[in-house]
């Protein structure tokens, strides 16, 4: 069975990267009752990266919490910010750990 995996600018594969989007959509899926499309996925990205959802805090350097709404709905969103991917999408019950550094 072969893998769709991405290639990152090196040629190399990102296993990582491609992990952590699978999850995310998983877990959209789970907590959210609906499929997340690529574009919807990407436009979140997109927004965190420009700073264009509600900042919520940090976990640590690597992790923070957004907030933003898809199809209606509030969404909780735990990113990377290294690698630029969403980690998952919390349950609408969750309450936010939020670390001061």
């Amino acid at each position: 069975m072969k893998r769709n995996v991405k290639k990152n600018n090196t040629g190399k594969t990102s296993i990582k990267k491609n992990a952590e989007e699978i999850h995310a959509k998983r877990r959209f899926k789970q907590r959210l009752g609906e499929e997340l499309p690529n574009s919807d996925y990407k436009k979140c990205v997109a927004l965190i990266k420009n700073n264009k959802c509600n900042f919520v805090g940090r976990y640590s350097l690597r992790v923070s919490y957004w907030t933003t709404t898809i199809n209606g709905k509030e969404v909780k969103i735990v990113y990377d910010n290294n690698r630029h991917r969403i980690v998952t999408f919390m349950p609408p019950d969750f309450k936010t750990k939020v670390r001061r550094l």
